[in-house]
């Protein structure tokens, strides 16, 4: 049985196929929804990666607000609204240094986490998890570890 990625992309290699073949994850888009789902990962890596200016800081409130709006964007599927406002919204909160700043940014990483799996992207659905993990940790309160998704 293949359990971990590494296992997979080991037996990709032997067999001279992407592991995508053998994963069938991402499936190709076919929908409009999955189409937009499709473009998660150009849109995602940038923020993932820090890469460009950190957008204008806002109050806490307010970003506060769009973390809680992007997971309601999730839970009602509205991947359009979603992918719109995820990457500028991991951005901003990465680069906040406050503890409750900290704690938006393990929020915004999870739901990109769980929107990435929904997408079929789980390599980059780890890593946002990895990144929620890592920055709840540096928190320093078993509380905020409950929020980052586990391996």
């Amino acid at each position: 049985q293949v359990v971990n990625r590494r296992q997979y992309a080991a037996l990709a290699r032997a067999l001279g196929v992407s592991v995508e073949d053998l994963t069938g994850q991402p499936v190709p888009p076919r929908t409009r929804e999955e189409m937009v789902l499709y473009s998660l990962p150009a849109l995602l890596r940038p923020a993932l990666d820090l890469e460009g200016d950190a957008p204008p800081p806002r109050p806490l409130e307010v970003i506060a607000g769009e973390v809680d709006r992007s997971f309601g964007m999730r839970m009602h599927h509205d991947w359009e609204a979603l992918t719109a406002l995820l990457p500028g919204l991991l951005a901003e909160t990465m680069g906040l240094a406050s503890t409750p700043g900290r704690m938006l940014a393990v929020r915004a990483l999870v739901n990109a986490s769980l929107t990435c799996r929904t997408g079929g992207y789980l390599d980059l659905a780890r890593r946002c998890a990895e990144r929620a993990a890592s920055v709840a940790g540096a928190l320093g309160e078993p509380v905020h570890l409950g929020g980052a998704p586990g391996e």
